[in-house]
């Protein structure tokens, strides 16, 4: 079966959002309401290739593979390599609902049913 390696970055103020990403032992309502108090955030989410597993291959190899593909694609958010797709972007709200699929960068590829711009 293919695994679907995925990256999500979180950006705000074109730099890593440290707050965004949910580690360690914080609860969640604390956390939820100390993100719900920060200004909007840009999260990029990497779809990359679809990698089938080989069985010749020690899974210890193969997932050292797929952490370096992930970190890979954090890399490039973090360097803010996707920034340019959302400079046109603004905060929908209900009254203002914009775009039913925000426009995607045009370096990630697509998958089905994922808006194209």
């Amino acid at each position: 079966v293919p695994v679907q390696p995925v990256t999500i970055g979180y950006r705000r103020h074109q730099r890593p959002d440290p707050i965004a990403p949910f580690i360690g032992d914080d609860a969640f309502q604390t956390h939820l309401i100390r993100l719900l108090k920060q200004p909007p955030m840009q999260v990029v989410v990497i779809f990359h290739e679809p990698v089938t597993l080989n069985r010749d291959e020690s899974t210890g190899d193969q997932m050292t593979g797929l952490h370096n593909t992930i970190s890979a694609g954090l890399k490039r958010i973090h360097q803010g390599d996707f920034d340019a797709g959302f400079a046109k972007t603004r905060l929908r709200t209900a009254g203002d609902p914009g775009q039913s699929h925000p426009v995607s960068h045009p370096d990630v590829r697509q998958s089905q049913g994922q808006s194209t711009g």
